[in-house]
């Protein structure tokens, strides 16, 4: 499982961080399926933290997989940070400093000075030039985010809304894989 998100996303780190991920989700599948619903370990609870392992993997992987291979260059990163240092812009503005004195003065650009100073991740692109560090990363995660969001969020609604009718089935197994699609 380890290697196959290595191969897939390229980065040790983010592959890591995706196998934490998916543990975390099966781990919180059984605690509801155990703690919550109260059911015994058996045939049917197995097969749906194996058939869900899938389900978890997917979204956390192709989250990953885009943040790995969005480029700095990248349209759609570009056009956000620059909505994002639109957003800052205003903020600073109405805390009253002006974009020069935010860019003169290190203490306010790095966090050093007022409560309402401008964050070292939100400093303006024309000072850095370009982005680097924390201010990349989280430029790639919003754009991963932004990428995959809708089709994502349109898979587990599809999802959900087609699991709804395994709630209401009399086999018993169906009922269950309905409230373990819906859990997760």
């Amino acid at each position: 499982g380890g290697f196959g998100m290595l191969l897939f996303t390229g980065d040790p780190w983010l592959s890591t961080i995706v196998l934490f991920l998916v543990l975390g989700i099966i781990s919180g599948l059984a605690f509801f399926m155990v703690s919550i619903m109260g059911w015994a370990i058996g045939p049917i609870e197995v097969v749906s933290l194996v058939v869900f392992v899938g389900y978890s993997v997917t979204f956390a992987l192709h989250i990953a997989h885009d943040f790995a291979v969005v480029q700095e260059d990248d349209p759609m990163l570009l056009e956000t940070e620059h909505w994002i240092e639109q957003k800052a812009a205003k903020k600073r503005s109405r805390s009253g400093f002006s974009e020069q004195e935010v860019v003169e003065d290190p203490k306010l650009l790095h966090g050093g000075g007022p409560k309402d100073a401008a964050p070292p991740s939100m400093a303006p692109l024309a000072v850095s030039g370009k982005l680097v560090g924390r201010r990349l990363r989280e430029a790639r995660a919003r754009t991963a985010i932004l990428h995959m969001g809708r089709a994502l969020i349109s898979s587990a609604a599809s999802t959900m809304g087609s699991s709804a009718f395994l709630l209401l089935c009399t086999l018993s197994i169906f009922g269950k894989l309905g409230d373990v699609v819906i859990a997760v």
